[in-house]
């Protein structure tokens, strides 16, 4: 199942279509040199105008982990280009390098006197149920 391209006001262009598969077929997040690699015929500034703009509909969120290595991953809920919506777990194994996002519906009530929050994020460490 592919990301209803028309839902997000996109038009539909061939490195569209493989981001929208190559996203829809993931269940973890994707490592940004695999999204390179997958996108073997197009260069680096398409593939981040893309991502980019992927980012900016809500239809995927980026994730840096502790080493500085950049992920995406497709937003679960209904996120849009007023924002992400979600707060969610970011789960790295330690034995595969995996990232896998977290639904966990305990709800964080951060109030940062003077600070307007609008995202919360959260790591976790560990082995994934494949390498546990």
């Amino acid at each position: 199942m592919n990301i209803e391209l028309r839902k997000y006001k996109l038009k539909q262009t061939p490195i569209r279509e493989e981001l929208s598969r190559l996203f829809s077929e993931s269940s973890n997040a994707i490592p940004l040199t695999e999204i390179h690699n997958h996108l073997k015929n197009y260069d680096r500034v398409t593939i981040y105008r893309s991502l980019s703009t992927f980012t900016n509909k809500g239809i995927i969120h980026k994730i840096i982990n502790d080493n500085g290595s950049v992920f995406y991953a497709l937003c679960k809920h209904e996120c849009n280009e007023h924002g992400h919506t979600h707060d969610h777990i970011h789960f790295e194994c330690n034995s595969c390098n995996s990232i896998e996002c977290i639904d966990h519906h305990a709800s964080l009530n951060i109030n940062l006197q003077g600070y307007l929050v609008e995202d919360t994020q959260i790591s976790v460490r560990g082995l994934c149920p494949n390498c546990s």
